[in-house]
Protein backbone atom coordinates (compact mmCIF):
# COMPACT_ATOMS: atom_id res chain seq x y z
CA UNK A 1 0.00 0.00 0.00
CA UNK A 2 1.08 3.51 -1.07
CA UNK A 3 2.16 5.98 1.61
CA UNK A 4 -1.30 7.36 3.35
CA UNK A 5 -2.24 10.01 5.80
CA UNK A 6 -3.57 8.26 9.30
CA UNK A 7 -3.29 10.81 11.29
CA UNK A 8 -0.85 13.97 12.83
CA UNK A 9 0.34 15.65 16.07
CA UNK A 10 -2.87 17.28 16.36
CA UNK A 11 -0.93 19.18 19.13
CA UNK A 12 2.07 20.38 17.45
CA UNK A 13 -0.04 20.82 14.14
CA UNK A 14 -3.18 21.60 14.23
CA UNK A 15 -3.35 23.93 11.24
CA UNK A 16 -3.20 20.73 9.07
CA UNK A 17 -6.72 20.01 9.64
CA UNK A 18 -6.63 22.75 6.44
CA UNK A 19 -4.69 20.50 4.70
CA UNK A 20 -4.63 17.17 5.24
CA UNK A 21 -7.31 14.57 5.13
CA UNK A 22 -7.25 10.72 6.81
CA UNK A 23 -6.90 8.37 3.87
CA UNK A 24 -5.26 11.05 1.27
CA UNK A 25 -2.42 9.40 -0.60
CA UNK A 26 1.32 11.13 -0.12
CA UNK A 27 3.11 11.20 -3.41
CA UNK A 28 6.22 13.21 -3.10
CA UNK A 29 7.76 15.14 -0.04
CA UNK A 30 10.16 18.13 -0.89
CA UNK A 31 10.51 17.07 -4.77
CA UNK A 32 10.77 13.60 -3.70
CA UNK A 33 8.57 10.61 -4.74
CA UNK A 34 8.32 8.78 -1.49
CA UNK A 35 7.41 4.86 -0.76
CA UNK A 36 6.97 4.93 2.69
CA UNK A 37 6.58 7.35 5.64
CA UNK A 38 9.77 6.43 6.70
CA UNK A 39 10.74 8.23 3.33
CA UNK A 40 8.99 10.73 4.40
CA UNK A 41 9.80 11.51 7.41
CA UNK A 42 13.88 11.33 7.11
CA UNK A 43 12.78 14.51 3.96
CA UNK A 44 11.03 16.47 6.42
CA UNK A 45 13.37 16.34 9.03
CA UNK A 46 16.54 16.70 6.98
CA UNK A 47 14.89 19.77 5.17
CA UNK A 48 16.69 22.64 5.25
CA UNK A 49 13.87 25.23 4.79
CA UNK A 50 10.69 26.19 7.10
CA UNK A 51 8.43 24.94 4.21
CA UNK A 52 8.09 21.55 2.53
CA UNK A 53 6.38 20.50 -0.13
CA UNK A 54 4.05 18.33 -0.35
CA UNK A 55 2.32 16.48 -3.14
CA UNK A 56 -1.43 14.81 -2.41
CA UNK A 57 -3.65 12.76 -3.74
CA UNK A 58 -6.68 13.84 -2.32
CA UNK A 59 -8.36 11.02 -0.46
CA UNK A 60 -8.44 8.98 -3.95
CA UNK A 61 -10.93 6.10 -2.31
CA UNK A 62 -13.20 8.37 -0.53
CA UNK A 63 -16.17 9.88 -1.70
CA UNK A 64 -17.83 13.25 0.12
CA UNK A 65 -21.50 13.55 0.28
CA UNK A 66 -23.78 16.88 1.27
CA UNK A 67 -26.77 16.00 2.73
CA UNK A 68 -29.72 18.68 3.52
CA UNK A 69 -32.05 17.16 5.97
CA UNK A 70 -36.09 18.55 5.09
CA UNK A 71 -36.52 18.81 9.11
CA UNK A 72 -33.89 18.90 11.96
CA UNK A 73 -33.32 15.48 13.81
CA UNK A 74 -34.33 13.86 10.02
CA UNK A 75 -32.74 10.19 10.01
CA UNK A 76 -29.96 9.72 7.09
CA UNK A 77 -30.78 6.48 6.96
CA UNK A 78 -27.33 5.20 7.88
CA UNK A 79 -26.82 2.17 9.48
CA UNK A 80 -24.25 1.66 11.74
CA UNK A 81 -22.38 -1.33 12.67
CA UNK A 82 -23.00 -0.91 16.64
CA UNK A 83 -21.63 2.23 18.05
CA UNK A 84 -18.54 2.87 15.31
CA UNK A 85 -18.16 4.48 12.24
CA UNK A 86 -18.64 2.11 10.21
CA UNK A 87 -22.05 1.60 8.03
CA UNK A 88 -23.42 -1.67 8.09
CA UNK A 89 -25.87 -0.35 5.36
CA UNK A 90 -27.94 2.53 3.61
CA UNK A 91 -31.48 2.17 4.11
CA UNK A 92 -33.33 2.53 0.20
CA UNK A 93 -34.82 5.44 -0.42
CA UNK A 94 -33.01 7.07 2.53
CA UNK A 95 -32.17 10.35 2.93
CA UNK A 96 -27.65 9.22 2.37
CA UNK A 97 -29.26 6.68 -0.42
CA UNK A 98 -31.24 9.51 -2.28
CA UNK A 99 -27.91 11.67 -1.67
CA UNK A 100 -26.06 8.90 -4.10
CA UNK A 101 -24.57 6.90 -0.85
CA UNK A 102 -24.26 3.66 -2.32
CA UNK A 103 -24.90 0.84 0.66
CA UNK A 104 -21.55 -0.88 -0.28
CA UNK A 105 -17.84 0.47 -1.36
CA UNK A 106 -15.26 -1.44 -3.57
CA UNK A 107 -12.26 -2.46 -1.90
CA UNK A 108 -8.93 -0.63 -3.06
CA UNK A 109 -7.95 -3.45 -5.12
CA UNK A 110 -10.87 -3.08 -7.01
CA UNK A 111 -12.22 -6.91 -6.59
CA UNK A 112 -14.71 -6.74 -4.07
CA UNK A 113 -17.45 -5.27 -2.23
CA UNK A 114 -16.79 -4.06 1.69
CA UNK A 115 -18.44 -1.79 3.93
CA UNK A 116 -18.11 2.29 4.14
CA UNK A 117 -16.55 3.52 6.77
CA UNK A 118 -17.21 7.35 8.11
CA UNK A 119 -14.22 9.10 8.55
CA UNK A 120 -15.24 13.09 8.38
CA UNK A 121 -18.52 14.30 9.64
CA UNK A 122 -18.65 18.21 8.84
CA UNK A 123 -15.09 18.75 7.87
CA UNK A 124 -13.92 17.16 11.35
CA UNK A 125 -12.05 14.11 11.09
CA UNK A 126 -13.59 11.24 13.45
CA UNK A 127 -11.22 9.48 15.53
CA UNK A 128 -10.00 6.25 13.95
CA UNK A 129 -10.65 4.23 17.28
CA UNK A 130 -13.84 6.22 18.30
CA UNK A 131 -14.78 6.97 21.75
CA UNK A 132 -18.54 5.76 22.49
CA UNK A 133 -21.60 7.91 20.99
CA UNK A 134 -18.94 10.21 19.16
CA UNK A 135 -19.72 9.53 15.02
CA UNK A 136 -23.72 9.31 16.56
CA UNK A 137 -23.50 12.39 18.57
CA UNK A 138 -21.83 14.36 15.31
CA UNK A 139 -24.18 12.51 12.99
CA UNK A 140 -27.43 13.89 14.97
CA UNK A 141 -25.75 17.51 15.41
CA UNK A 142 -27.58 20.17 15.25
CA UNK A 143 -28.48 21.68 11.38
CA UNK A 144 -30.51 20.51 8.67
CA UNK A 145 -27.09 20.66 6.48
CA UNK A 146 -24.82 17.90 6.34
CA UNK A 147 -21.46 16.73 5.11
CA UNK A 148 -19.79 12.92 5.51
CA UNK A 149 -16.84 11.79 4.00
CA UNK A 150 -16.86 8.03 3.52
CA UNK A 151 -13.97 5.68 2.83
CA UNK A 152 -13.73 1.85 2.23
CA UNK A 153 -13.51 -0.14 5.37
CA UNK A 154 -10.23 -1.89 3.86
CA UNK A 155 -8.71 0.63 3.76
CA UNK A 156 -9.58 2.27 7.20
CA UNK A 157 -8.28 -0.82 8.56
CA UNK A 158 -4.97 -1.02 7.12
CA UNK A 159 -4.18 3.00 7.96
CA UNK A 160 -5.62 1.98 12.03
CA UNK A 161 -2.87 -1.24 11.66
CA UNK A 162 -0.35 1.24 10.94
CA UNK A 163 -1.30 3.76 12.98
CA UNK A 164 -1.17 1.10 15.82
CA UNK A 165 2.36 -0.07 14.60
CA UNK A 166 3.98 3.68 15.54
CA UNK A 167 5.35 4.23 19.22
CA UNK A 168 2.97 6.18 21.19
CA UNK A 169 0.52 6.51 18.15
CA UNK A 170 -2.53 8.07 19.78
CA UNK A 171 -0.44 11.21 20.01
CA UNK A 172 -1.01 10.98 15.72
CA UNK A 173 -5.31 10.48 16.30
CA UNK A 174 -7.03 13.02 15.18
CA UNK A 175 -10.79 13.92 15.94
Amino acid sequence: MSTRIAGWKQREHPMLYNALHIGDQLLSTAGILVQCAADAQKLIRGATSLYVEFIIRRIPFGRVFAIRRDAEGQSLGIVQEGQTAEIRDVVPGSLAARHGLPPRAQTCDGLSLTNWVLTEINGRPLNLFFKDGEVRDRLNAVGKEISILVQPFDLVRQLKKQLKAIRGYKDYIVQ
